[in-house]
């Protein structure tokens, strides 16, 4: 039986959002990248921690949500961190009329991403996304393999996004990566809500 991560890290993911699936053509894909064992046992998820990785991820980004990423509480910041670590190479996200972005920072910030969406209360492109990511992570070996195989497979490779940065001294998976993992989308919705009420207190 094969185990492990099956040499797979990047892998191409179609989501389900809107009918996505179900059009010819201009279907919403992207490349995520799954979490290592090795990163899952080294994480951490301190507020002292995503502070740090905060600061270094802005020492070299200087695009106009710097001062939104700056103000954003910590839960916000592990998603954010998250995604620009683990998402790249994304094809027909018009967030514009006529303007289809491949930048991670500013796909995020331009995607809707309600507390009733983190809760999983409603349909939402962004934690669609990072439930995948999470779910992959959690898989090895054969089912690792069937789950990427049905969006494309495994697209190779260990280079990392490149999250719109301007100064161009690091990349985002340079910066120290990851919130924890999860089994699937009940689990992913419960550690969201319990972020949340740390949110608002």
């Amino acid at each position: 039986m094969l185990l492990g991560s099956a040499g797979i890290e990047w892998f191409r993911y179609e989501p389900e959002f809107g009918g996505n699936r179900e059009f010819e053509e201009g279907r919403l894909a992207l490349e995520c990248r799954r979490l290592t064992n090795r990163e899952l046992l080294l994480q951490d998820d301190s507020d002292e921690a995503i502070t740090k990785w905060r600061d270094n991820f802005l020492e070299s980004y200087d695009g106009e949500s710097a001062q939104t990423i700056k103000e954003m509480v910590a839960p916000l910041v592990l998603l954010f961190r998250r995604w620009v670590t683990c998402t790249r190479a994304f094809e027909n996200f018009e967030i514009r009329p006529g303007y289809c972005s491949n930048d991670p920072v500013e796909i995020f910030f331009e995607l809707p991403l309600t507390p009733d969406a983190m809760q999983g209360k409603e349909e939402n492109l962004t934690m669609e996304i990072l439930r995948a990511i999470s779910h992959a992570t959690s898989l090895q070996g054969d089912e690792l393999k069937k789950y990427v195989a049905a969006f494309g497979g495994n697209t190779g490779g260990t280079g990392s996004s490149n999250p719109g940065r301007e100064k161009g001294k690091q990349t985002a998976s340079d910066a120290s990566a990851g919130s924890s993992s999860d089994t699937g989308d009940s689990e992913e919705n419960a550690a969201t809500t319990s972020e949340m009420k740390e949110q608002s207190t």
